[in-house]
């Protein structure tokens, strides 16, 4: 296993629309902007839910726009100057406005809070997976009671499927970064001789990789028949910070038709999840067996 991934984290793009689950996201994209020494964006569009935050009943984009840079840079003013923090305003719709923000920024991740009634459907977890596919970047899926935001614990599922291996260089950064423990959960769905002989290859190879960038590191192999309910359930009993995932990409066919993957694991999930996307010219030379 060798090759250079060239995964980096330089830019931290946060939708903002003012909501408990936006200022509790805050403090998750100013932790790993931080660890990164990253540049920071905030980003608010000008919509119902956001004018109804700010108490703005006007209908002049210009003044909707004064009202929320000056508020989100109330939230950002008492941050540790780290590189660069940048608040942006627009009145475009939510997945356009991020589209062209990430595509302005290379090495981004999103950090996107979700839950709370009435807000924009580009806010609801089941659009988090549509995110990573169509931007190609990492998403950081946070819930508005996950306040945890020192990653102490990884936990990352691997199973048979192809494109699983592409999130280890993702855990690493991420377990280099935050000094954490890194699980590795092997999801045997399959009992061959055949398949258990390549699941036991696919996690001794992942070993090797990742047990050369973290000092701590654990793994086991159970045998799975919901690949979604025991992963959320190995993770809980570890204490996992943090969950790596891809995006839907990574499914069985016991999955198939429970909707898609990194939406199940996102709902489910006790922690914050991290969906990686995918990116098989980049990391498969790196991680393939």
């Amino acid at each position: 296993m060798s090759g250079n991934t060239n995964i980096e984290i330089k830019h931290v793009i946060l939708p903002f629309d003012f909501s408990n689950s936006a200022k509790n996201a805050l403090e998750h994209a100013i932790s790993i902007a931080k660890k990164f020494r990253a540049d920071l964006t905030l980003l608010s569009v000008m919509d119902s839910y956001s004018s109804q935050c700010l108490q703005y009943r006007g209908t002049k984009y210009v003044e909707f726009e004064a009202l929320a840079k000056e508020r989100l840079n109330e939230h950002v003013k008492q941050i540790y100057t780290f590189n660069k923090i940048e608040c942006v305003v627009t009145e475009t719709k939510w997945s356009r406005a991020v589209s062209q923000l990430s595509d302005q920024k290379a090495n981004s991740i999103i950090v996107l809070g979700i839950g709370g009634k009435g807000r924009d459907g580009f806010f609801d977890g089941s659009h988090a997976y549509r995110i990573v596919d169509s931007l190609n970047v990492p998403l950081l899926v946070v819930k508005e009671g996950q306040q945890v935001k020192e990653y102490k614990m990884i936990t990352t599922p691997l199973d048979e499927t192809f494109h699983t291996r592409e999130k280890l260089p993702y855990v690493s950064l991420m377990a280099s970064a935050y000094e954490a423990k890194v699980s590795v959960i092997g999801l045997q769905m399959h009992t061959d001789n055949d398949s258990a002989k390549h699941m036991q290859a696919i996690m001794r190879q992942a070993s090797q990789y990742i047990q050369m960038k973290v000092k701590a590191y654990q793994d086991k192999i159970i045998s799975s028949k919901n690949e979604v309910s025991d992963l959320v359930k190995h993770a809980s009993e570890d204490k996992t910070d943090l969950l790596v995932i891809m995006s839907s990409h990574e499914k069985s066919l016991a999955n198939l038709f429970s909707g898609p993957y990194a939406q199940q694991v996102t709902d489910k999930s006790n922690s914050p999840v991290l969906i990686c996307p995918i990116r098989v010219s980049l990391v498969m030379g790196a991680v393939s067996i």
